[in-house]
Order: structure tokens, then C-alpha cells, then sequence
């Protein structure tokens, strides 16, 4: 049986070769492979000088700073960058959407910014041209171009009746146009296998989300070739294959992945950045304001902190009380921000879960998933890259804010100063990724996704060899 099976991949093989449509439809495949991969990584390229420009000039800003006052420094502010991992050379998930770079300043949470999406026009939106843009959707298209006529071809010319006339089973013949149509298709994931070990040469750390991705990859090839080779069968003609296998395509990888974050986004609705410090910013003024010398919160605050001291005015503290009401602001102003940041977030997780449900219905999103995840350029690394942002900020604030408590008088507080080697002691730690482990939960529940509709793929290739066995008398 196994020598049947090659025998009909290798003839199968024989005929795609000299279809008119084959060698024409592979070369622009992989025009478009190469030229998406260049793309990327000459963006990716100029993400990293970018990235190195404004890191050595923050960090050169930060150095020139000359003697003054902490909170001068506060508002100085400084940038936390998110570096582009590897693999995002070929997958850029929504990172051209939401930028890799914030400012950090006191008093206030801001957005990402520098995003490619800001600088490109509207059509970014409708799908980049990317490597994996070109093996999720597009390799697909030329699957079905290249096999729709895989069994009902044959059909068409009376001689798939001979065929399993002279055959004690039709599984070979399946089989081995499966087999063909797979090896097409795995040929083109052969750029991301290259830039899978590249990226494992240089990354070795990167290995087991390369892993993750390219299981990904190759599963979405076979229930693709299974799917092509299942509705060529079932059809009664190579016509009427062409069109199924269409509208099928057009449903899994155009309608159901652009359709379900719409309908996410409607059932879970996010705020924007600027009502999300609103709300805060509505939060904070019920707690109480730190600029506002009558405020009954800080009256509170001064009064517990003279009978914590034991004195009976600010200016008897053996500390700045300047100083503490910063920290105290910082500290409000902060978990104000966190509790709307984190309902976003939140709101954000409730789309991708329910999302997720929907992965079932469509391996091309089941796909996304997984390739987004193991590249680091999903939803979660960016959530993730946010709220370290805020810790090394508010970390920052706090630190001058302490220098502020403790290094400055009350009295004559405005005009004192900090000698410039100061600011070398303030906690400026660059943005470490997460671990592969981190992105397990979704890359692996896609994976699990896939392989069961590779496993439905299967059983409908078994239905249709008994289906063809008995309708040919077999």
C-alpha cells in the first residue's frame, strides 16, 4: 500500500508540473514569500536602529542631566522601549498597531507610541504583507488553484471509476494526492524553517516557540491539502470543486478572522487611552488631590503624619513633608491608574477568550493565534511589556520622590538642589520579554485546535474512501 501511495503522489506530482497554472502560481508564491520576508526585516531592521537612536539618547539626556531638583527630574520623565524579538520578522502581530516605545513621567500613565501603523496608510489594516500573512491566507488560495482538480479531474475523464475499478480500496489513491498536494505546501514553509534555525543559531532561548510555530505550520498545510483533496472528491466536477473550495477559503480565512474581533470588540467594548484617563483621573479626584493644599484627604494625611512624628507642625519634621506628599500623590495617583488600566486589560482578555471559542471554526484563526503567540507579538506580550512600563516608572517616581523626603530641606524646598551623579543611583532596568513558557497557554490551545481539525481532516478522508469505495462498487 505504501508503494501505491508514492506511486500516486509521484504521478500526482507529474501532472501538477505540467499544468500551465503550476510553475506560474509557485514562482508568485514565492516572489511573494521573499518579498514580505524583505519587507520585515528591513522594517525590523529600522524598528532596532530606531529603538538604539532613542535609547542612546535617553540614556545621554538622562547622563547630561545637570544639579536640580528631584521632582525637575520627575517631570524630565524617561522612554522604556520594547525590543522586536526575532520572530517577529515574520510574524508582526499587532505590534505595528501599538508601538514600542512610552514615556514615563510622573503623575500619569501614557500610551505606546511610534507605531508603524501611525505612519503608514489605512490599508495596514486590512492585512500586512508578511510572511505569515502569506502562509495563512494566500498559500491556501494556490492549494486550492493547484489540487481542486485533484479528484474530480479524474471523475470528469471516466477514469477514476478505472481506477478503483482495478484498486481493492480507494485510501491510496487519497492518500496519495494528499501527499502530494501537502508537499507543495510544506515547500513553502520552508523560508520559515530557515529563519527557524537562524533564529535558534542566534536565540537558542527562542527554540521551543520556533518549535511551536513550525508545528503550527505544517499542521495548517495538511488540513489544508486534506480539506482540498476531501471537496475534490466529494464534487461533481473540477467546476463546481473550484467554487466550493472558494467560498470555503473565503469563509475560514477572510470572513470568520475579520468578522470575530468585530464582534468581540462590540460584545466586550475597551475604552480608549484618553477614557481611560478619564476614568482615572474622575477616580483620583474622589480620593483626594495632592496639589490641592485644602484637600480633606491631605489634611487627613498631614494630621496623621504630625501625631506619627510627635510634632505640631510640618516644619518641625525631622523630614520633608514635600517630599511625603508626593510619595502619597505618586501612590494614588498610580493605583488610580491601575484599576482603569487593568479594566481594559481585562476587557482586552475577555475578547481573546471569547475569540478563542470561536478558534474551533477556523483553523486559519486557530493558526493566528498560535503564530502570534510564539512570535511575542500578541495582545498578551504587549499587555505584558505595559504593566513592566508602569512598575520601572512608578519605581523611578518613587525613588526621586524618596530623594525628594529625604535629600531636601522644607524649608527653602524649591530652591535646593542634587548634585547630577544622583540621578545614576535611579532604577532605569531595560524591558526584559518573557519566557517561552508565557506564551504556552495560547500558542499550545491553538496548536490543540489544529491538530483536531486535522484529525476531523482524517476522518473525512476516511469517509470519503468508503463513500467512493461503495458508490464504485469496491
Amino acid at each position: 500500500m505504501k508503494h501505491l501511495i508514492t506511486a500516486v503522489a509521484g504521478n500526482e506530482w507529474r501532472v501538477l508540473v505540467r499544468e500551465r497554472t503550476f510553475l506560474p502560481g509557485a514562482l508568485a508564491l514565492l516572489l511573494l514569500l521573499l518579498v514580505s520576508l524583505g519587507i520585515t526585516l528591513e522594517r525590523s531592521q529600522a524598528v532596532h536602529e530606531r529603538q538604539h537612536v532613542h535609547t542612546t539618547r535617553a540614556d545621554a539626556d538622562w547622563q547630561a542631566q545637570p544639579d536640580r531638583h528631584p521632582h525637575r527630574v520627575v517631570h524630565f520623565g524617561d522612554y522604556a522601549f520594547k525590543p522586536v524579538g526575532p520572530l517577529a520578522q515574520f510574524e508582526w502581530g499587532v505590534e505595528a498597531h501599538t508601538g514600542q516605545s512610552i514615556f514615563l513621567e510622573g503623575h500619569r500613565q501614557n500610551a505606546a507610541n511610534f507605531s508603524d501603523a501611525s505612519e503608514s496608510t489605512a490599508l495596514l489594516y486590512f492585512g500586512q504583507l508578511t510572511p505569515a500573512f502569506v502562509l495563512q491566507t494566500l498559500l491556501p488560495l494556490a492549494l486550492i488553484f493547484f489540487g481542486y482538480g485533484a479528484i474530480a479531474r479524474e471523475r470528469e475523464s471516466g477514469l477514476l471509476h478505472q481506477i478503483l475499478a482495478g484498486s481493492p480500496s480507494a485510501a491510496p489513491l487519497l492518500l496519495g494526492k494528499w501527499l502530494a498536494l501537502a508537499a507543495v505546501g510544506l515547500a513553502a514553509v520552508l523560508p520559515l524553517a530557515l529563519l527557524a534555525l537562524v533564529t535558534v543559531a542566534t536565540a537558542p532561548e527562542h527554540g521551543s516557540r520556533v518549535t511551536m510555530m513550525l508545528l503550527g505550520y505544517g499542521v495548517y498545510v495538511l488540513i489544508w491539502s486534506g480539506l482540498i483533496v476531501t471537496v475534490s472528491g466529494l464534487a461533481r466536477n473540477a467546476h463546481g470543486a473550484l467554487l466550493g473550495l472558494l467560498a470555503l477559503w473565503i469563509v475560514l480565512c477572510i470572513a470568520i478572522p475579520r468578522v470575530l474581533p468585530e464582534l468581540a470588540g462590540h460584545r466586550y467594548p475597551a475604552p480608549t487611552h484618553v477614557e481611560t484617563q478619564l476614568i482615572a483621573e474622575a477616580a483620583l479626584r474622589e480620593v483626594g488631590d495632592s496639589h490641592d493644599p485644602d484637600d480633606p484627604y491631605f489634611n487627613a494625611f498631614r494630621e496623621q503624619t504630625l501625631a506619627q512624628y510627635g510634632v505640631a507642625s510640618v516644619e518641625e519634621l525631622p523630614i520633608n513633608y514635600g517630599g511625603l506628599v508626593m510619595q502619597e500623590g505618586e501612590r494614588l495617583t498610580s493605583e488610580a491608574y491601575a484599576r482603569a488600566s487593568e479594566r481594559v486589560f481585562e476587557t482586552h482578555a475577555r475578547q481573546n477568550r471569547w475569540g478563542d471559542r470561536f478558534a474551533a471554526i477556523s483553523p486559519h484563526l486557530a493558526l493566528l493565534q498560535l503564530s502570534r503567540s510564539a512570535a511575542g507579538t500578541d495582545s498578551d506580550h504587549y499587555i505584558h511589556f505595559l504593566r513592566a512600563a508602569e512598575a520601572r516608572r512608578y519605581d523611578m517616581v518613587q525613588a526621586l520622590n524618596e530623594l525628594h523626603t529625604y535629600e531636601i530641606d522644607f524649608q527653602n524646598d524649591r530652591e535646593q538642589r542634587l548634585g547630577a551623579e544622583t540621578w545614576d543611583a535611579i532604577p532605569r532596568t531595560d524591558y526584559a520579554p518573557p519566557n517561552a513558557r508565557f506564551a504556552l497557554p495560547r500558542s499550545g490551545g491553538a496548536l490543540v485546535i489544529l491538530l483536531a481539525w486535522l484529525l476531523a481532516t482524517c476522518a473525512l478522508l476516511g469517509w470519503l474512501t468508503r463513500r467512493l469505495e461503495r458508490s464504485h462498487g469496491n
